[in-house]
């Protein structure tokens, strides 16, 4: 299935977006804090031609525009609202990725009209304050110049998150950052954006939305969470507990999954793909 790269106007910025042209429902996919939209090449791949998947750089993020401002949980579900909005659909299936998730959350408390089911991939709850210092060291990085591309993919190579390579993580990697003329690269995510999205978190409760939510909702939970003992984005307890308080909802475990690793493992296609397909009734009307 054919994948165009797109660049659409939402909001007042240039968004990048990247269609898989499937001849199915419209799923939308929005990334985590310092990811871009090609972190769903593998899902998007096995999901289309079945459906049209759709995904898109964060501002901040990718070839997105990178503005002063315009950052935050409720700025981010307004451009997905945009996003739907500019593409002309109806109701899309979203799936969100740890701040994806939390975005995705907001979304569906906010505008329920818009979705048909909600998919939260390791993510979509209020982040326990030592989450931000073990992410610190990873969003401090985000400037540094590497002296090439395999410097930087070797560097990559040597996190235990990505002990799994695989061609999708190098295609990643290689769309992750500037290639300067000199050979070196350095990352395309903002800082700025990324420390702005972090302190939206001390203005919006995402546990708070979870009972204000209708649309049902798959959640799913990477058992190694960050690889580090007790540190997790979302909670086994959490997101079980999510499931229970939306209607028509469901956990799973993806097994053998870190925090990373869990959005390209062929059990959360199956498992998307299962629930997707399952019809609510008037649930998430």
């Amino acid at each position: 299935m054919r994948m165009r790269d797109l660049k659409v106007n939402v909001n007042g910025k240039e968004l990048h977006l990247i269609d898989w042209e499937g001849r199915g429902d419209p799923v939308l996919c929005v990334h985590g804090l310092t990811a871009n939209g090609r972190c769903w090449d593998a899902l998007a791949e096995k999901l289309s031609p079945e459906y049209r998947v759709i995904a898109y750089d964060l501002p901040g993020r990718g070839d997105s525009a990178k503005p002063a401002a315009g950052y935050g949980i409720p700025a981010h579900a307004d451009d997905v609202l945009g996003m739907i909005n500019k593409l002309n659909l109806n109701q899309v299936t979203l799936i969100g990725h740890s701040l994806g998730a939390s975005i995705g959350c907001y979304f569906a408390a906010r505008y329920p009209g818009r979705l048909k089911k909600l998919v939260l991939v390791d993510g979509g709850m209020d982040p326990d304050p030592g989450l931000i210092q073990v992410i610190k060291p990873s969003v401090d990085r985000i400037g540094q110049v590497f002296p090439t591309f395999q410097a930087y993919l070797d560097y990559n190579r040597s996190i235990p998150f990505f002990q799994e390579w695989s061609p999708y993580l190098e295609r990643y990697f290689y769309y992750d950052v500037v290639h300067h003329p000199d050979g070196s690269v350095s990352s395309k995510v903002s800082k700025d954006a990324v420390s702005q999205d972090i302190e939206s978190f001390n203005s919006v409760s995402i546990n708070d939305l979870h009972r204000k939510i209708k649309t049902p909702t798959l959640v799913l939970w990477a058992p190694q969470g960050l690889v580090l003992p007790g540190v997790f984005v979302l909670s086994r307890e959490k997101g079980e507990e999510i499931a229970r308080t939306i209607p028509g909802s469901r956990f799973a475990v993806i097994e053998n999954s870190n925090h990373y690793t869990i959005i390209m493992k062929e059990q959360i296609v199956q498992e998307i793909r299962g629930f997707v397909t399952v019809t609510f009734g008037c649930n998430y009307l």
